[in-house]
């Protein structure tokens, strides 16, 4: 004999604390940002409400102050962040 489903409400999962168990490692050139553009308002709100659930992270091929230039202030907006060169 199964178990029933759990039912969630939509505030239920909105006041749902933060999973740290879980990260979404995301490039930068190519998919948070066209290649050496910056990125949208739209990624940007996304990240942050994404960020609220789980613990999300940047790895770019750049330096951190080329990510800076992409992502705004990287540091603050991600759990971690990854710069290359």
């Amino acid at each position: 004999r199964g178990s029933s489903p759990r039912v969630v409400s939509f505030h239920q999962m909105t006041e749902t604390p933060k999973n740290r168990r879980v990260l979404a490692l995301f490039d930068v050139d190519g998919t948070l940002t066209e290649p050496r553009k910056v990125a949208s308002p739209e990624t940007v709100a996304y990240l942050a409400e994404l960020r609220k659930k789980i613990c999300i992270g940047v790895v770019g091929g750049s330096d951190l102050v080329k990510q800076k230039e992409q992502l705004g202030d990287s540091p603050s907006m991600f759990d971690f962040t990854f710069a290359e060169n």
